[in-house]
């Protein structure tokens, strides 16, 4: 394992921190408190973003999809995305993939297939989807001839322009049949109305903790899901995708949140 990642702040550590967990290093703590003194309610936003999968996950199941790739995965925590799927469909697969050593070991250890269903993980990038889509764990794991369920969460901010971010979502979603939905979340440079100084700011603090950290606004956001199409209500902030409960300050969510599906 490469130690200087011990030595500096990694985005699974970051994001665990945020969640409220406890597998992360006083560098990653550092990294947050700063970052939270410019948007200080990037805590509210880490459970709004969590809650906002479970949500979008269980619409999924609904259209009977029962394969989930959830590239960028994280350190695994109290209640993953296996637990949804397969708490409604037991037989349901998914694939964790991240590339981070620290979410390996934490994956190897914790994530366990049930009698029915199956858990996986997949040391990969998304910055080079070949090594997703070539692999042997998604090819002997799920049945490509049918829906999958991509999941997207809070990953895409972490790459910048040169990583060429649409380009390889594209090779992902151009290879996934028809019935395939796709579930994204991404740090928005527009909400609330005029953050884009906070925004340039926390790309900044994220920088020199050694992060890549880039909020997008919505029209760049949105052209993640090429020509599939978006559930209703669309490309909207985090806590306004089909609340459980309304009333919420949708702009403290401060990402932007959508569904969409291939036809």
């Amino acid at each position: 394992m490469d130690t200087s990642t011990f030595d500096r702040a990694v985005d699974a550590r970051v994001h665990n921190y945020l969640a409220g967990e406890r597998d992360n290093f006083a560098v990653d703590r550092a990294a947050v408190d700063e970052m939270i003194t410019v948007v200080p309610q990037l805590r509210v936003m880490a459970v709004a973003n969590r809650e906002f999968i479970h949500r979008a996950t269980r619409v999924l199941v609904e259209r009977g999809i029962t394969q989930f790739l959830d590239i960028g995965a994280g350190i695994p925590a109290h209640r993953n995305l296996h637990d949804t799927v397969q708490g409604a469909v037991p037989h349901a697969r998914v694939i964790y993939v991240d590339y981070d050593p620290i979410v390996a070991v934490h994956a190897r250890a914790l994530l366990r297939s049930t009698a029915a269903g199956r858990v996986e993980y997949l040391d990969a990038d998304l910055r080079y989807p070949a090594t997703i889509l070539t692999s042997s764990v998604l090819h002997d794991t799920f049945d490509l001839s049918r829906p999958v369920g991509l999941i997207l969460s809070a990953v895409l901010p972490s790459l910048a322009a040169e990583d060429y971010p649409w380009s390889a979502v594209e090779a992902i979603r151009d290879t996934l049949p028809a019935g395939s939905c796709m579930v994204v979340t991404h740090l928005a440079s527009d909400i609330p109305s005029g953050s884009g100084a906070a925004a340039a700011k926390l790309t900044a603090i994220a920088a020199s903790h050694g992060l890549t950290l880039f909020p997008r606004g919505k029209a760049k956001v949105i052209r993640f899901f090429g020509d599939w199409e978006l559930l209703d209500p669309g490309l909207v902030p985090v806590s306004a995708w089909r609340p459980n409960e309304p009333g919420y300050d949708y702009d403290l969510s401060g990402a932007w949140a959508g569904v969409a599906c291939k036809r």
